[in-house]
């Protein structure tokens, strides 16, 4: 039988989807449900299954994007280990928003960019509720960097729409009063300095896109 146009756009993606989430549930499962692998191993599996996601939503749709992207911020929250590296978090956390910003970049999907930079963002909150101690360069320098991915990733296209114009504030928006909050919460000198370098390169990339 013969599907309906309609349909069959949408069996590739609803499968595609459907293993992405398979995959993650598998590996959480397999390490933190059944102890079946290691902790550290688990999150690699998370891991690897959601930026697997953010990958195939290159061929797939954006379906496979968001749940990618769910799968790879809400990973580290999964995953329980005695001794947790705050520096290999945020390190992770700017793998994954690299890998999804470079998505937006092909894509243009501005939705996309404004989640990973938001859920970015609630991680830096998280390390002010859970102190960073010592590390708190971490969350402190991903603000900076991951507003930097934003905007160097951020494709002309996104300013095509009035909606993108509009609101291509929000990203950094969400990444500085994240910073400026972890600043005022841990007034050391790297977090001010990460919250200072924020200035410049906002006015250096509002200076190469007039539409900013």
């Amino acid at each position: 039988e013969i599907l309906h146009p309609a349909v069959a756009d949408n069996a590739s993606p609803g499968l595609a989807a459907a293993g992405v989430a398979v995959l993650f549930g598998a590996s959480y499962g397999a390490s933190a449900m059944y102890g079946l692998v290691p902790p550290q191993a688990g999150f690699a599996l998370m891991a690897a299954a959601s930026v697997a996601g953010i990958a195939l939503s290159l061929r797939y749709g954006q379906v496979v994007a968001a749940i990618g992207l769910l799968g790879a911020f809400v990973t580290p929250a999964l995953v329980n280990t005695e001794n947790p590296s705050i520096p290999g978090l945020y390190g992770y956390l700017l793998f994954v928003t690299a890998a999804a910003l470079a998505v937006v970049r092909y894509t243009a999907w501005i939705w996309l960019g404004w989640a990973t930079t938001i859920a970015g963002a609630i991680w830096v909150v998280l390390a002010i509720l859970g102190g960073a101690g010592s590390d708190v360069w971490a969350p402190a320098l991903f603000v900076p960097a991951a507003a930097a991915l934003n905007l160097g990733l951020l494709p002309g296209a996104a300013f095509d729409h009035p909606i993108g114009r509009k609101l291509a504030f929000i990203p950094c928006a969400a990444l500085g009063g994240a910073g400026l909050a972890l600043a005022i919460d841990d007034q050391t000198a790297i977090t001010r300095i990460a919250v200072l370098l924020l200035a410049p390169l906002l006015v250096w990339h509002a200076s190469r896109e007039v539409r900013l």
